[in-house]
């Protein structure tokens, strides 16, 4: 596994704030609500949940 991903990995906990950066909800924060395996996420969109790449996001410092 490259550094990188790992550290990326270690980033990303329940309860974080993330970006989605591609499709349909691209560009808006998300709320990670559980990390489903090494690739998944199930983020909170608004009132909205649903399953995304962990590749498709990047993490903010803050935490909801």
């Amino acid at each position: 596994m490259e550094k990188s991903c790992v550290i990326l990995m270690a980033a990303i906990e329940k309860g974080r704030v993330v970006i989605i950066t591609r499709g349909s909800e691209a560009g808006k924060e998300a709320e990670v609500v559980d990390v489903v395996d090494r690739n998944m996420l199930l983020v909170k969109v608004g009132n909205k949940e649903r399953k995304v790449s962990i590749k498709h996001v990047e993490p903010t410092t803050r935490k909801a």
